[in-house]
């Protein structure tokens, strides 16, 4: 379950940050109606193993504090 939340986050971020540089690259905004959707679907695709790491890393223990 905290997988699929930490990739609904990820692929949220992770397809904004790409739309915001389609959108901002004059070349790629000229090819709006196609680079947007890849971007989209490239983010969603690309926040797997963000989540899956995430979420392996938020589920572990905590390590015990070393002795000083």
């Amino acid at each position: 379950m905290l997988f699929f939340i930490m990739h609904l986050l990820a692929g949220t971020v992770l397809s904004g940050v790409l739309v915001t540089i389609v959108v901002a690259v004059p070349a790629l905004f000229d090819m709006g109606k196609v680079a947007i959707p890849v971007a989209v679907a490239a983010g969603v695709l690309l926040a797997v193993p963000v989540a899956y790491l995430a979420a392996r890393a938020l589920k572990q223990p905590p390590k015990p504090a070393a002795p000083e």
